[in-house]
């Protein structure tokens, strides 16, 4: 609107173009992924996949909460497995900030998370592990806490708002 366009199809369009370049990201890290664990075949197609065959085309350019995390829990997938061997803590770190980012979007997305930490649990890598989980409580604390002490006077209150009305 601050560019002057109110028409509410204009605005859609824009919005929809956004989310459609926001899903981009899975294409790209869905194709890093098939590489980094398969051969250059089978991630071309599999970015082909994801690209042009996967729920993303169609669902992309909705505002749905659920499709709009899928790219963050991508990005900290990818960073997990980047290297050939384990993730370092800094990879740890960074996969546990954009699984964070996940869970800020949508509260569910806090059972993915907790795979990837009790993975690093049972293989007994305490630096990763902790780095991982520092990693997702940072944005957690950090903006989803921020808004809460904004809007409603105490941290986290949406989140257990939300458990809360769902028991």
């Amino acid at each position: 609107k601050w560019m002057g366009i109110t028409d509410p199809k204009a605005l859609m369009v824009i919005v929809r173009l956004l989310h459609a370049l926001w899903s981009l990201v899975v294409v790209r890290a869905g194709y890093r992924i098939a590489r980094r664990l398969s051969d250059d075949v089978t991630a071309w197609r599999a970015g082909l996949f994801l690209a042009l065959c996967c729920y993303m085309p169609f669902l992309a350019v909705r505002n749905l909460v659920e499709v709009v995390c899928i790219p963050f829990l991508m990005l900290g997938a990818y960073r997990l497995i980047k290297d050939e061997s384990s993730p370092t803590w800094k990879d740890a770190l960074i996969a546990g900030i954009w699984i964070g980012m996940a869970i800020n979007v949508r509260f569910q997305t806090i059972f993915f998370a907790a795979g990837p930490g009790l993975a690093l649990l049972l293989q007994r890598r305490w630096p990763q592990m902790l780095a991982y989980g520092v990693g997702v409580f940072i944005p957690l604390a950090v903006i989803q806490s921020a808004i809460d002490v904004f809007l409603w006077g105490r941290p986290f209150a949406e989140m257990t708002q939300y458990v809360m009305y769902n028991l």
